[in-house]
């Protein structure tokens, strides 16, 4: 029923709140990600887009591709044995971190969430606060964190989103 604490319950485990008795054991590194019921205030202040606000999850990934290249085009004057060696590491890593599929990645989950190609360059402002709930849960899929927390988060999907999501 409303109103017995589910949220607050769900607030605790995140470790958005403390307990009033008790604690919260988690392992140690363990990523946590929290779905709130309602998202009307996410996003203040950002006006890029929805696919932009996705790709800020791998800004990490770009950092390391944007490497790759730099390198990439040094090869064409010739690399030290060292920098080659450097060079088949970094590539070896940014294949493990997922640097060859993260837009692939970013596509999948928009659609799964029922956005179009045409909504994924509307900015943020401009989201209702459905799809801007549904941008915060494909950026917590994208982070892959070891426990997702979602408070509700059928409120604001679709059949076909929920199945998605389920899947």
């Amino acid at each position: 029923p409303n109103g017995i604490g589910k949220t607050t319950f769900l607030r605790i485990l995140a470790g958005l709140m403390s307990p009033s008795a008790g604690r919260i054991h988690t392992a140690k590194g363990t990523r946590l990600g929290y779905l709130r019921q309602e998202s009307a205030e996410a996003f203040k202040g950002r006006t890029h887009s929805v696919y932009e606000e996705l790709m800020l999850v791998f800004k990490g990934i770009q950092e390391e591709e944007t490497r790759l290249r730099q390198m990439e085009e040094a090869m064409t004057e010739g690399l030290t044995e060292e920098e080659f060696v450097e060079y088949g590491r970094l590539q070896i890593r940014f294949e493990q971190i997922g640097g060859y599929d993260y837009e692939m990645r970013i596509k999948q989950v928009l659609t799964g969430l029922g956005f179009d190609e045409q909504s994924w360059q509307l900015p943020l402002p401009h989201l209702s606060g459905g799809q801007k709930t549904r941008v915060l849960l494909g950026r917590l899929l994208l982070e892959k964190p070891d426990l997702l927390i979602l408070d509700e988060p059928t409120n604001h999907l679709d059949i076909e989103a929920i199945e998605w999501l389920e899947g």
